[in-house]
Formats: C-alpha cells, sequence, structure tokens
C-alpha cells in the first residue's frame, strides 16, 4: 500500500493528511490541499509455467521423474503463498495445458504422477499455448530435447518451433533433456530463440535455484 495527494481521497490516509498539515501550517487543520489517500495495489505471486514434453519412451521417464523432483522443490523452497503454477504437457500430435493456473500443488504433483509419455514431439503447439498463459510475473521452464517433429503452421516442425520459442516474453530456463550420446543440441537452439538460459537435465537434477529466474525477471 502506498499514499499519493488527492483532493477527493477515496480512502483518507488520516495519518499523513493530518501530518502535512501540521507541516505547513504548524497545526491539524486539514485544507483540501493537505489531503493525501491510501492506494491499494495487489500483491502479485510469481507464475511458474512448466513446459514438459511427454513424448518417447525411456526419456519420458526420466523427464517425468526430473520434473516432479523439481516441482516438488519448488513447492518446498520457492512457492509463496501468492505464488501459482500451471503445467503445459505435449506428445503425440498436440498439446494440452494440463493444469491451469492454481495454487494447489497437490493436483500439479498428481496431474504429472499420472501423465501419459510416448508419441512425437508437437513442441511448437506447446509453445504457442504456453504463450496464452505467460503473465507478466510468470517464470517458464521447458523441459525437452528439443526434436520437434510435427508442425504447427507450416510444414516445417522445427521452425515453428523456433518462432513460437522467439514469442516467448518472459524469463525462461530451458532443461535439455538430451542424452550426450547422438546429441542435435536442439534444445539450446530453443533456449537461444527464448533468450533464456540452458542446462543439462543432469544439472537440473542437482538442484537448480530459482531465486535465479526472479533476478532475471527484475532486470527485464
Amino acid at each position: 500500500m502506498r499514499t499519493r495527494k488527492n483532493e477527493q481521497p477515496a480512502e483518507l490516509d488520516s495519518r499523513y493528511s493530518i501530518l502535512t498539515s501540521v507541516v505547513q501550517t504548524g497545526a491539524p487543520n486539514l485544507r483540501i490541499q493537505d489531503l493525501y489517500e491510501k492506494v491499494r495495489e495487489p500483491l502479485v505471486g510469481s507464475r511458474f509455467l512448466f513446459v514438459v514434453d511427454s513424448s518417447g519412451s525411456h526419456a519420458a521417464r526420466e523427464r517425468m521423474r526430473a520434473v516432479k523432483g523439481a516441482v516438488a522443490g519448488l513447492i518446498e523452497r520457492s512457492l509463496r503463498r501468492r505464488d501459482e503454477v500451471a503445467v503445459v504437457a505435449f506428445r503425440g500430435e498436440s498439446a494440452e495445458v494440463l493444469v491451469a493456473p492454481t495454487a494447489d500443488t497437490a493436483t500439479v504433483l498428481a496431474a504429472l504422477e499420472y501423465l501419459p509419455t510416448g508419441g512425437r514431439t508437437p513442441l511448437a503447439h506447446a509453445l504457442e499455448l504456453a504463450t496464452q498463459l505467460v503473465t507478466p510475473e510468470t517464470l517458464l521452464l521447458l523441459v525437452t530435447d528439443g526434436r520437434a517433429n510435427v508442425p504447427y503452421s507450416s510444414n516445417d516442425a522445427w521452425q515453428d518451433a523456433l518462432a513460437a520459442a522467439a514469442r516467448i516474453q518472459c524469463p525462461a530456463l530451458v532443461v535439455d533433456t538430451e542424452s550426450s550420446e547422438n546429441a542435435f543440441g536442439k534444445a539450446r537452439e530453443v533456449a537461444a530463440a527464448m533468450r533464456a538460459e540452458c542446462i543439462s537435465l543432469t544439472e537440473f537434477e542437482a538442484g537448480y535455484d530459482f531465486a535465479i529466474l526472479l533476478r532475471n525477471s527484475v532486470r527485464r
């Protein structure tokens, strides 16, 4: 809450108004020009948006394990009372908002626990859905190997993914789930398009400080 000068205050800040009057006149006799009002601003928390690649088989199970651990850690270390979590999952031919923004973390963990895996990688669609959930307070975490193979707005799945990534306008982290064997580096290219940091799944599981994203959001 803050205060501001207003000759017709919606909610009078009597203390500040009287103080102004005393300073200006030497007596607590309120004049119109001494009036200040209270300005109550909404308390806004962060929105942690997880965009999770559940395509494939073994790799998908590894991703799910990592993401569930990250969400649980986030809840324990970073989530404040006003924060919320949302999850976009993608596999097969399309992506879906698995969990709409909520502060009910039990719902998030339950949804991830039973998330199906396997199929193709509609990365572009997932990122397009994610843009609809981005707010000025959003911190986005994309977990994928970046191997997009389902087109969204053209016949080129990869270029669609890069274009969608470039439209993400919030602090973000990309977790590259690709193994070092036969690595293509696609997740890092997606991260570059998003202007995001990219770390490996191993680094992520070792413990990522989400305060880094919070600091980045302040600098933007």
